[in-house]
């Protein structure tokens, strides 16, 4: 009478193969268990003691072991389930270059898909290593490697007339993205009170 009943650990991942840099979430099934310590080899945070750890995160690729230990006053068990989380490395982070209308994604021998999105909308068909852009705005591009791992760059584009002011002088260029003719206009006050303006 009064006696505890032993802990038995007992727990599930939200997933097991993921990529470098993702975060995954670990649900608690133990029973009788008051208390928890988790290792996470090769995550961040490396431990945790809440009963259901989220957001642990993986940030180089490898097979890991997870370990809980659940505990009461009768005991403790302890579950260890090695090479649980299998982490793939994601592909290195493309960079966008900008040519007048043109985007360019930089490329690397691990990419295989490309994909552009206006924003966070996709652009249909847009599955190549460049894009012509025909708006401002802000532009992405995800690539994704052989082992379904993905990462996206994004670049703000300003097309049309631009204005903006360096030193107190400023100026107008236009148009932009430029064609036969490009345009540079300044204005500033000196000190005799006259506006000059130049037409290049």
């Amino acid at each position: 009478c009064g006696s505890v009943l032993p802990p038995v650990a007992k727990f599930q991942s939200s997933d097991s193969t993921l990529c470098t840099n993702d975060c995954i979430s670990f649900t608690n099934l133990s029973i009788n268990a008051t208390s928890y310590q988790w290792t996470f080899a090769g995550a961040f945070p490396p431990t945790d003691t809440t009963a259901s750890p989220q957001s642990v995160c993986y940030l180089s690729a490898g097979a890991f072991d997870v370990t809980l230990v659940a505990s009461n006053a009768g005991g403790s068990d302890t579950l260890k389930a090695t090479t649980l989380i299998n982490v793939a490395a994601s592909p290195p982070t493309p960079f966008i270059a900008q040519d007048g209308n043109t985007l360019y994604c930089s490329t690397d021998p691990s990419y295989i898909f490309y994909q552009w999105y206006d924003s966070s909308t996709i652009i249909p068909g847009a599955t190549d290593t460049s894009l012509n852009i025909t708006h401002a705005g802000n532009y992405n591009v995800q690539v994704s490697n052989a082992k379904g791992c993905k990462i996206a760059v994004g670049i703000t584009v300003i097309l049309g007339l631009e204005q903006f002011t360096v030193d107190g002088l400023q100026f107008t260029i236009y148009p932009n993205p430029v064609h036969d003719e490009l345009v540079l206009m300044g204005k500033s006050k000196f000190e005799n009170g006259e506006l000059e303006n130049e037409h290049l």
